[in-house]
């Protein structure tokens, strides 16, 4: 198998990626990572490429000045990945979304206190 940076190479020089690359290959993953074998061969170097980066980071702090462990780190990134991928296998969820952001680079919101006001009313 390549190394993530040979792989890389290869895809960017437009040649096919042999089948166990792990840009390509579909592995048998336990159900909580399954989601992995739908990224395409970009995502998987962005997924890669980000994992990396949590790895390399000598100490992680929470914004209040908590100490984090790696291990969290990894478990909040794959989480995060994870909900990408369940978003964009959902259509209507994905145009919700950007529905959602054009509603509020339009001004079409309400604040978190005129929410409260409404609930109480009702």
């Amino acid at each position: 198998m390549k190394r993530i940076s040979e792989a890389s190479s290869v895809y960017v020089a437009g040649e096919p990626l042999p089948e166990d690359s792990l840009l390509v290959a579909k592995f048998d993953l336990p159900p909580e990572l399954v989601w992995f074998n739908e990224l395409n061969v970009q995502e998987r170097i962005d997924f890669f490429v980000g994992l990396l980066q949590v790895l390399a980071k000598p100490k992680l702090t929470l914004p209040d000045g908590r100490q984090r462990s790696h291990m969290d780190a990894i478990n909040e990134y794959l989480r995060g990945w994870q909900a990408t991928v369940e978003l964009e296998s959902s259509p209507e969820l994905v145009e919700a979304v950007r529905q959602g952001i054009d509603d509020m680079e339009q001004g079409r919101f309400a604040s978190r206190k005129e929410v409260e006001e409404f609930l109480n009313a009702v």
